[in-house]
């Protein structure tokens, strides 16, 4: 979308909120009747990422290649797409991103004062890697739990807690330390990862492993009373009688149940998401 005039409407949480509006000296309008409306085909739509780019000479000023989003040169900012209508888009920016980037809003009511009223933006459907680095970060803090001793080793490794238990006649070690990677998660990681590294004789290929299995081992729970404490703890959150957590949905209930009756659940949403209820991540 080109041509675009922002304003600012508000605050949503830590992120501010603007209003971005076909400019009335667009360039981009065919229709004198459809002035200021969006194109009626575009494809953004709520919680997409896209990319706002300055156009500096103002309407129709899309066609220099050090202004495009893909220049390193061009002025650029991350915002997502709260709400739409036809004739707007509402996008939530990180609190100072936009000043810092563009300057004031034309109508910006802080200590800043007003902006140019002449700003005219592009915003594009963007990828964001937040997502992607999420769930890295997740799997990389599942793949550094140490690997579960043998009977052998944890046999001797008690023993040997039990004289020094008696020596100091307390136990002074962390719950914590007995912690240790569930071998099902250690061959998922590591089996799949091959199936995406380019470096591997198993890159791509499916054969190689049993994916089916190991979506019906995952999904055993862990403990046999896995699902009785699940029940416990949805019902507890749900009755919330001493307003310990914000009203959830079905979907956020849902996610809950499924990471305690399952050896590893991946829980992600569109970035912002949780931002709305942080009682559960």
């Amino acid at each position: 979308m080109l041509d675009m005039y922002p304003e600012r409407r508000g605050n949503l949480f830590s992120d501010e909120v603007y209003r971005l509006t076909k400019a009335r000296d667009a360039t981009t309008n065919v229709d004198n009747e459809l002035q200021q409306s969006l194109p009626p085909n575009n494809k953004f739509s709520n919680n997409d990422v896209i990319l706002i780019t300055q156009q500096p000479m103002g309407s129709g000023d899309f066609f220099d290649p050090n202004q495009l989003p893909t220049s390193s040169t061009a002025t650029k900012v991350e915002a997502r797409i709260i709400n739409r209508g036809p004739t707007y888009v509402d996008v939530a920016i990180n609190a100072g991103s936009f000043e810092a980037n563009f300057g004031p809003a034309p109508n910006n009511y802080g200590p800043s004062g007003k902006g140019d009223p002449a700003i005219r933006l592009r915003a594009d459907r963007f990828f964001s890697s937040i997502p992607y680095d999420r769930m890295v970060e997740a799997l990389t803090r599942i793949s550094s739990i140490p690997q579960r001793e043998s009977s052998e080793e944890l046999d001797q490794e008690n023993k040997a807690d039990k004289q020094e238990n008696k020596k100091n006649d307390s136990n002074s070690s962390s719950p914590h330390s007995k912690i240790s990677m569930d071998d099902l998660l250690s061959e998922l990681i590591i089996s799949t990862h091959a199936l995406t590294d380019p470096a591997s004789a198993l890159f791509h290929d499916v054969d190689s492993v049993d994916l089916v299995s190991l979506d019906r081992r995952l999904s055993r729970p862990p403990m046999p009373s896995s699902f009785k404490l699940a029940n416990e703890v949805l019902n507890y959150v749900q009755a919330n009688s001493n307003k310990t957590f914000k009203p959830l949905n079905g979907p956020q209930l849902a996610a809950i149940g499924a990471a305690l009756t399952r050896k590893m659940t991946l829980i992600q949403g569109p970035p912002g998401k949780l931002k709305k209820n942080t009682s559960y991540k």
